[in-house]
């Protein structure tokens, strides 16, 4: 991955402003920076994934994740915008719950990603929640191996979709 500033970002933690990056000639943007009342982060697309925000309660905020992860280095690309997730909820005092229902494949790559969002989250105590549908086998098997970490962690929750969508 290049970025136009030319430097290295901190995995959640970095100076605040907008980054610009390329992956098969497509320029895509991550805004950084502070969150007032009226800030709201943009949904984020990579090649084949989207990931958007389509509810916000008081307790809680929700993103889902829609498509394909396949990236080589899904951290360099999702850790910036997992950090400001991150930030937002903590200073909120919300729930963050990520959905994969509807993503239809994710790499071993984007596993390491989630990885470093549950220890992101674990070091600001937020709460998180992972969602993903156990009739779909590979997502099955991806979501009980990360479930080491919830036994070391109260404020992870790991859920089993139902198959109804909210």
């Amino acid at each position: 991955m290049r970025t136009d500033q030319g430097e290295k970002r901190d995995t959640f933690r970095g100076p605040r402003r907008v980054v610009r990056f390329r992956i098969e000639a497509r320029t895509y943007l991550v805004y950084d920076g502070e969150f007032g009342r009226e800030a709201q982060l943009k949904p984020i697309i990579i090649d084949e994934l989207r990931i958007e925000e389509r509810a916000e309660r008081p307790d809680k905020v929700e993103l889902w994740f829609c498509g394909r992860s396949n990236a080589r280095q899904p951290i360099d690309l999702l850790g910036p915008f997992f950090g400001q997730w991150l930030d937002r909820v903590a200073q909120a005092n919300q729930t963050l719950v990520l959905r994969f229902e509807e993503l239809e494949y994710m790499n071993s790559s984007t596993i390491s990603a989630l990885i470093h969002l549950i220890q992101g989250a674990k070091s600001r105590t937020v709460r998180l929640e992972l969602v993903y549908a156990p009739a779909k086998k590979w997502q099955k098997l991806s979501f009980d191996a990360l479930r080491v970490f919830q036994k070391q962690d109260e404020n992870l929750l790991l859920t089993a979709s139902d198959g109804v969508t909210s």
